[in-house]
């Protein structure tokens, strides 16, 4: 693990993993530049092989929030690592969930640049939370920009596995190769988390 000028705070599950992992690969490749990605020790749902595009990685334990002996035995060391991580940073990315308080609180208290993303169609604690201390929040919605201040669609963060294996493909080559009847109606479920309810 190095330290850099930004860092990307995700974690929990997948649908904060994910786009994190896709916006670090974009870093990298167009800003000639390596982030530092901070996540849980223990992500739900989530394999080294999710994790294996990453190449500077650090981890630590966020407390369950619950308030209690274990809440506050935790808090200690969660702070410690998000402080060290975040010190020499100047940028700070978060996709959200719960696991980014910490790390966000520290970088609200340093005075970091902080851009969130929201994945949702409604808005997560976190993002609610820390808005206002944001420089921008990156929706995947349009109308998600309507609850937020300071917010813009770009629609949503897509893995580049999937951009590059599908998005050339002709739509009988893309039935075939996820095996699927197209004699039959199929039907595409996205959104997990709150994004389940729009």
């Amino acid at each position: 693990m190095k330290k850099s000028e930004i860092v990307i705070v995700a974690g929990g599950t997948g649908g904060h993993i994910y786009p994190a992992i896709r916006i670090y690969q974009d870093i990298e490749e167009n800003l000639q530049t390596t982030p530092l990605f901070l996540t849980p020790k223990n992500n739900k749902g989530i394999t080294i092989n999710t994790l294996r595009p990453i190449s500077n990685i650090a981890f630590f334990e966020p407390p369950e929030v619950n308030p209690n002996i274990q809440f506050i035995r935790k808090t200690i060391p969660t702070i410690y690592h998000s402080t060290k991580y975040i010190k020499k940073a100047k940028i700070i990315i978060s996709t959200g969930g719960y696991v980014s308080l910490f790390p966000l609180l520290i970088a609200t208290i340093m005075k970091k640049d902080i851009f969130l993303i929201e994945i949702n169609s409604i808005p997560g604690k976190a993002t609610k939370f820390f808005q206002k201390h944001s420089k921008k929040i990156f929706c995947s919605f349009e109308s998600t920009t309507q609850m937020l201040k300071n917010a813009i669609a770009i629609g949503p963060i897509v893995r580049k596995e999937f951009v590059k294996d599908y998005t050339s493909l002709s739509k009988d080559t893309i039935f075939k190769k996820l095996n699927l009847n197209p004699k039959l109606t199929n039907i595409l479920v996205i959104g997990g988390s709150q994004g389940a309810k729009h």
